[in-house]
């Protein structure tokens, strides 16, 4: 396979996933019409649209990550990398339905952790993906410094790290869950958030270690 080819297969996976996010958040009925009964409509689906908001973000980066992995590292595309490259669109299907769940029964706890666990699944499965294309022999790859290794890993562990977060926190404020989550996707929108971590989390607990030796 070219990767045209797995381009359109995951970029139409991608446009379809994300379209069908919106299609979650219903239009309000309203008894009568007022501001204040608009307003408190709206607010009343304040979950909804706290969990669209995090999944086109989610997508929107793990889609990012996933067109530099296959367009810029990976020269060549072997039969492994089409499978983990399945999984992963496999874990991305379910994101609507995920988000849908996490929106209606947003004071349920399991509802929000399978939410995250969804996050989770789908940024070790695009780890497990660039493993593969670093250290495989058969696809060739473009040559990465440490500090550009640790920065991708930052970038593809935080909403992974800040989801494992969200899962306990979840039975004791599901409110809470979702603003971590929020902290965690977020973050990786800042253009040096893998060098801002590095350089204030990585390095100094990686220098404290060191010293203890």
């Amino acid at each position: 396979m070219t990767h045209d080819r797995l381009h359109a297969l995951t970029d139409g996976i991608f446009a379809i996933v994300m379209t069908l996010l919106v299609l979650e958040i219903k239009l309000p009925e309203l008894h009568f019409q007022s501001n204040y009964a608009l307003w408190h409509a709206l607010e009343a689906q304040s979950a909804a649209f706290a969990s669209y908001f995090i999944s086109f973000a989610v997508l929107f980066l793990y889609w990012r990550a996933h067109n530099f992995l296959i367009t810029v590292m990976a020269k060549n595309i072997t039969i492994n990398l089409l499978s983990i490259n399945a999984v992963f669109l496999l874990l991305v299907g379910l994101i609507p339905f995920n988000t849908h769940l996490a929106g209606v029964y947003d004071k349920i706890p399991l509802a929000v952790s399978l939410y995250a666990v969804n996050i989770i699944a789908i940024g070790l499965t695009l780890w497990v993906m660039r493993l593969y294309i670093e250290r495989s022999d058969m696809v060739k790859n473009l040559e990465r410094s440490d500090k550009q290794r640790r920065a991708a890993m930052i970038r593809t562990f935080m909403p992974v790290v800040f989801g494992f977060i969200a899962i306990p926190l979840s039975f004791i404020s599901t409110e809470e869950a979702y603003i971590v989550l929020i902290i965690g996707v977020g973050f990786n929108f800042l253009n040096n958030a893998g060098d801002i971590a590095d350089k204030y989390l990585i390095m100094p607990i990686s220098n404290f270690f060191k010293s203890r030796h």
